[in-house]
């Protein structure tokens, strides 16, 4: 079963598409976003597995990764990390549409799948842009509340830290809240998706993704189409278990 590995370029985004040539047929597409100080390599295994199940896999860089043209851009604001995230949100439908002429890939059946970084741009596409052919969606170790994500950034980021101060980060906060995804995402329903975190993820607070299914679950009118699993005893990480269930979960709902 010979898997296929074809690198190719999207204007500003540089992409490798993987997927099984001895298969017959349109496969359904599986999208796949990378974790913040990685790229689109670090996603070649998952992508393996998911082109080895079936998938036609995607992997890409992030604006401001890999082979992105704007790679060599500073960061000179915690500001500036959301632009990355939401321009990478960006990307996702441009790729889809150009994935549409591809002999391989259907284009009408799209799965997302994002760790940390990759998952809150993931949150952040489906509150503003997602086309009818996205099915389902697997954010892992992320958060559709930003607000938090900026002061861990401005506490920990040794290149912000002279932010510091309580009254300067809670003017990012108040920034940040005025266009992270969760108030739109709370009336989310019907969309199947499978929220991972582990216990003891010490950047993304699993009360946090708790809150937040409590919150979309009841909006849900068939319950098996959306579920949080909180893995005992991992932290912030990409577990075989979280993929092994996000396998599954493509396979239901694609």
């Amino acid at each position: 079963m010979p898997i296929i590995s074809e690198p190719f370029k999207l204007v500003d985004i540089a992409a490798i598409s993987v997927y099984d040539a001895d298969e017959a047929g349109k496969r359904p597409i599986v999208l796949l976003l990378h974790g913040a100080g990685s790229g689109k390599e670090s996603g070649l295994e998952a992508a393996h597995q998911l082109a080895s199940a079936g998938f036609f896999a995607v992997v890409f860089d992030a604006s401001g990764y890999g082979e992105s043209p704007y790679a060599a851009r500073e960061l000179i604001d915690p500001l500036d990390i959301f632009t990355i995230y939401r321009e990478t949100s960006g990307y996702i439908n441009r790729l889809i549409r150009h994935l549409a002429e591809h002999p391989a890939a259907d284009a009408d059946r799209v799965g997302l799948i994002g760790f940390s970084m990759g998952a809150h741009i993931i949150y952040y596409y489906l509150a503003q842009e997602r086309l009818k052919a996205v099915k389902a969606a697997v954010p892992i170790s992320g958060s559709p509340r930003w607000d938090n994500i900026v002061r861990r950034f401005i506490v920990t980021f040794n290149q912000f830290r002279h932010l510091g101060g309580e009254e300067t980060i809670q003017d990012y906060e108040r920034q940040v809240s005025a266009f992270h995804p969760l108030p739109l995402l709370n009336e989310l329903s019907e969309l199947p998706l499978l929220i991972l975190t582990g216990e003891n993820d010490d950047k993304i607070p699993s009360a946090d993704l708790e809150a937040f299914y409590h919150r979309i679950e009841r909006n849900y009118s068939s319950k098996e189409q959306v579920k949080l699993t909180v893995y005992s005893g991992v932290g912030h990480k990409f577990t075989a278990d979280m993929m092994s269930d996000a396998l599954e979960w493509f396979k239901k709902y694609l």
